[in-house]
Parts: C-alpha cells; structure tokens; sequence
C-alpha cells in the first residue's frame, strides 16, 4: 500500500470520527432546539436531542469523510 493511500486511510478515519462528533454536537445545537418541545418522545420514546443528535452524527459522517478522502488524496 503506498503512502498516499496510507493517508488517505487515515485521514478517512479521522474524518469519520470528526463527523460523528461535529454531526452530533450540530444536531444537539440545531435539532434540539426545535425537537425538544415537540410532541417527538411520546411517539418514538426517544428524546429529541437523541434524535437530533443521530440524524446529525449520520449528516456528518455522510458529508465530512468523503470530503477528507478526497482532499487526502489530492495533497501529494
């Protein structure tokens, strides 16, 4: 494996983990706000910042581990 693809696996990696971490910290901000006074927890069982929390972590780690790869991948 050479070194790039060594980089662009680590840096894959660690966008992964910043994704899942921002996503959620995004969705508690954003998501939250608006979910938690809504009639959600009766009908899911789950609190909104939960679910908020999530959706935000799925956002992320879709939106910011690709673009990691991708810009491991063009630094040479």
């Amino acid at each position: 494996m050479s070194s790039r693809y060594k980089r662009a696996l680590w840096v894959g990696l660690l966008g992964f983990a910043l994704g899942i971490l921002g996503g959620a910290y995004i969705g508690l901000i954003l998501g939250g706000t608006y979910l938690g006074g809504s009639g959600i927890p009766e009908r899911t069982g789950l609190g909104g910042y939960e679910i908020a929390a999530y959706v935000g972590a799925a956002f992320g780690v879709a939106i910011i581990t690709p673009l990691a790869i991708r810009c491991a991948l063009k630094v040479d």
